[in-house]
């Protein structure tokens, strides 16, 4: 019997009994079919999937629907081979068969692993997923690393899914194919939304716009609050002083009969009751406004200040061909880097992309700090150099770095403090540390991998203004477009990748 829901009751959780919760009283219910899951870095949507899936527990609250075995979590890295690797590729049942040729996945796949690309890691990932057959299924940004090709082999795949499906992605095109729901996740608010992900943000937006408003009207009521309660405030103040004999001739006692006369009145205390009244109810519409959640767009932008070379070409390479595993070998015509080329690289998975600007990175004759390099994925090593790089910085520089984070659309301190923080944040950093350096070639490899909306678009922004040498490698057609002038494009036939520049 199909698992018919998946929910979260009011679930806290936190990495560390010192850090603040990451999710608070969280509230989330998943149907059989595929749900997306949207937010900025670092909001916790990883958290969510391992939740879901039972690698992790509430730190308070419950999640009903969910045992051991029957969830499975497609993690974003994928450098490890995957358990059950083995038993999937040979084992002699008709589905495994049906999602190989489904997904184009090689039984030879595990003895050329290290050559592999991110992109057929992935399909061989999946595929064991969906092989499973588990209740729920989670996938943490799949689309990363993939051609075009594998996308749409990915996504037929995924519609054969028929329990509870969990899409945590940036990727627009593929939430919109494959999502019948989405949430939308935000510091101080979680959505449910019914629709792909176009029908669902007409809908989010709608709501944004009426919060705004609304928050305004609150804002403003306050405003008017607060100006009563001080003029009154003012008016008590004014009649106190007129009810006190301290200032009166001790011969006037027509003056001091009059003001007995008003304190036994009782003027002085009913003035009193209304100010307190006021004064209440003033603090009770700030608390409602304080309360009501609205938070406006805060990426901001920033720049790559690069020290242009002053020289003709910064790298010559001679026509050569080279293998990228023991099948295929890669055709390369001569190379010309120039200090102003702007470059985008494509080409299928397994085309050799990586393999290419890991060599013309190793070939380049320039110093450490001349050069920014974004791999593809942060593994824990680099992950602890970053770290390192960022504990021996100055006072200044660390404030430069965090301000540029911080316009990024993420909290630099609870990034660096974190115990976990996600893959789109350490890639923030690592651009961050990349700017303070000014260096004079960029190299990034799929540098759109983890990172939200809002942020991709600013790193277009800075890379167009860029005024060193750039080379891009991704799948994101419209980054490419966006960020370069040539195309250097990879093109396989028969195990046989040829370079073609454009």
């Amino acid at each position: 019997m199909k698992l018919n829901h998946l929910k979260f009751n009011r679930v806290d959780f936190s990495y560390s009994p010192t850090e603040d919760n990451l999710l608070n009283s969280l509230e989330m219910h998943f149907a059989p079919g595929w749900t997306g899951i949207i937010g900025p870095n670092g909001i916790g949507k990883s958290t969510i999937a391992k939740l879901a899936t039972g690698f992790l527990s509430p730190t308070k609250g419950q999640i009903t629907g969910l045992t051991p075995t029957n969830a499975f979590y497609c993690t974003q890295e994928n450098d490890q081979i995957p358990d059950d690797a083995e038993e999937f590729l040979y084992c002699a049942d008709s589905k495994s068969g049906e999602l190989c040729s489904l997904l184009k996945i090689e039984n030879n796949w595990l003895d050329i692993w290290d050559h592999l690309s991110y992109g057929e890691k992935k399909r061989l990932q999946v595929g064991i997923a969906l092989w499973k057959e588990h209740d729920i299924l989670v996938l943490d940004e799949p689309t990363n690393h993939l051609d075009l090709f594998a996308k749409n082999l990915l996504l037929h795949s995924l519609k054969y899914h028929k329990g509870i499906g969990i899409l945590i992605s940036h990727d627009r095109d593929f939430l919109n194919a494959l999502c019948s729901a989405c949430i939308f996740m935000k510091t101080g608010s979680v959505s449910y939304r019914i629709g792909n992900y176009d029908s669902a943000i007409i809908q989010e937006e709608l709501e944004e716009t009426r919060k705004a408003k609304d928050y305004d009207i609150k804002r403003k009521k306050y405003k008017t609050a607060s100006e009563n309660t001080k003029q009154l405030a003012e008016k008590m103040n004014k009649h106190k002083d007129h009810l006190s004999k301290r200032h009166i001739d001790k011969h006037d006692h027509d003056k001091k009969a009059k003001i007995d006369l008003a304190r036994i009145s009782g003027k002085d205390k009913i003035g009193a009751r209304k100010l307190k009244q006021l004064q209440l109810k003033t603090e009770r519409i700030k608390l409602e406004t304080d309360r009501y959640y609205f938070q406006k767009q805060k990426i901001g932008g920033f720049q790559f200040q690069g020290e242009k070379l002053l020289r003709d070409t910064i790298l010559l390479a001679p026509a050569q061909t080279f293998f990228l595993n023991t099948n295929r070998s890669l055709n390369l015509p001569d190379l010309i880097l120039t200090p102003d080329d702007k470059i985008g690289i494509t080409g299928d998975n397994g085309a050799g992309k990586t393999s290419l600007v890991l060599k013309l990175y190793k070939q380049l004759s320039l110093s450490h700090h001349q050069i920014l390099y974004i791999p593809q994925e942060t593994h824990s090593q680099d992950w602890n150099q970053v770290e390192s790089k960022i504990q021996l910085l100055s006072s200044k520089k660390r404030g430069e770095l965090f301000s540029i984070v911080d316009r990024l659309g993420s909290d630099p301190n609870r990034i660096f403090h974190s115990h976990s923080p996600s893959s789109g944040e350490k890639r923030k950093l690592m651009f961050g540390l990349g700017l303070l350096e000014n260096p004079s070639i960029i190299i990034m490899d799929e540098p759109t991998n983890h990172l939200d909306l809002p942020s991709i678009h600013c790193l277009e922004k800075a890379l167009n203004e860029f005024e060193g040498c750039l080379l891009v490698v991704s799948h994101d057609s419209s980054f490419v477009q966006n960020t370069t002038k040539t195309r250097w494009h990879i093109e396989m036939t028969d195990g046989i990748s040829e370079l073609v520049q454009r």
